[in-house]
């Protein structure tokens, strides 16, 4: 998979971004499994960067299927209005998804 550089200063990360909604419990049309079995899928051709959202509960999912993809980065989304929300939000994205 073809790499880019992600913004001007960012790391290199695949050409593809997978995006974890379609998976998600939010979209609830895919069980939990068979979208461990689609990112790891992902993972295997070339895809190192997902992105995911705190609304879509899938932080459990996606740390199952990236446990031995320590180069994958996981881009987050939060509705966090304060700063605090925001430091929990962020805390929260780690804690489930295994990552610092």
């Amino acid at each position: 998979m073809k790499k880019v550089k992600l913004g001007w200063h960012g790391p290199q990360v695949s050409e593809v971004c997978f995006g974890t909604l379609a998976i998600s419990p939010l979209q609830g049309r895919v069980e939990e499994e068979e979208g461990i079995e689609v990112l790891r899928y992902a993972l295997e051709r070339g895809i190192d960067w997902l992105d995911t959202a705190e609304i879509y509960d899938n932080y459990q999912q996606i740390a199952q299927a990236i446990g031995n993809y320590p180069e994958v980065k996981v881009v987050s989304k939060s509705y966090s209005v304060t700063a605090e929300e925001m430091a929990q939000s962020i805390e929260k994205a780690r804690q489930g998804l295994n990552r610092d």
